[in-house]
């Protein structure tokens, strides 16, 4: 009776972090590299890191709060 079910979003917007900062390093970076665009890729190198940084944060905290 006292189960209830609870629904939270936090585990799509840790998958949504990890999955744009792979994208980006792996994408972006690589194009801006090939395209001579210095300041573009590290720019990208840079929001990419952090989404990846941001996400195993989340990831960790989800696990370590639940």
């Amino acid at each position: 009776m006292g189960d209830t079910l609870t629904s939270s979003y936090y585990g799509y917007a840790i998958f949504i972090c990890f999955a744009s900062g792979f994208l980006l390093l792996i994408i972006d970076v690589k194009e801006y590299s090939k395209k001579n665009m210095q300041r573009e890729k590290k720019t990208a190198r840079i929001t990419g890191w952090f989404n990846l940084s941001l996400s195993v944060v989340g990831f960790l905290l989800d696990i370590l709060f639940t």
